[in-house]
């Protein structure tokens, strides 16, 4: 059963092309706002959770409205200027640097997988 499901993902992955440029465009459609919860994270710690929490909502849709990107309508917002500086607010909103626990799961993934002795 395990054979037939590696013989079917290697199908599936073996032709598979990753284009970074149209993974960032799509990304960047968003305007931001696929980042309001690292944003609301971010802020909870200096604002507290539920101030955060609203703050970003109020942005969020402040920034709808208005045709803002997300980081637009948090910088105007003085209790996000307050909280955050520019730099800080930038970095937060960088999807690049915004992976989750994506490569502890895969170090997890592999290990065990190693010691199952299903790789070398």
């Amino acid at each position: 059963m395990v054979g037939v499901m590696l013989a079917q993902i290697k199908f599936v992955l073996e032709g598979l092309v990753v284009h970074e440029d149209v993974m960032r465009r799509n990304l960047d459609m968003t305007r931001g706002y696929i980042l309001s919860e690292r944003a609301m994270f971010a802020l909870s710690d200096k604002l507290g959770k539920q101030t955060a929490h609203e703050v970003v909502y109020e942005a969020s849709m402040h920034g709808q409205t208005h045709g803002l990107s997300l980081e637009e309508a948090l910088r105007a917002d003085p209790r996000v200027r307050d909280a955050l500086n520019p730099a800080a607010l930038a970095a937060v909103l960088d999807p690049t640097t915004y992976v989750g626990l994506a490569p502890e799961i895969v170090e997890r993934a592999l290990a065990a997988t190693k010691a199952e002795g299903w790789l070398g």
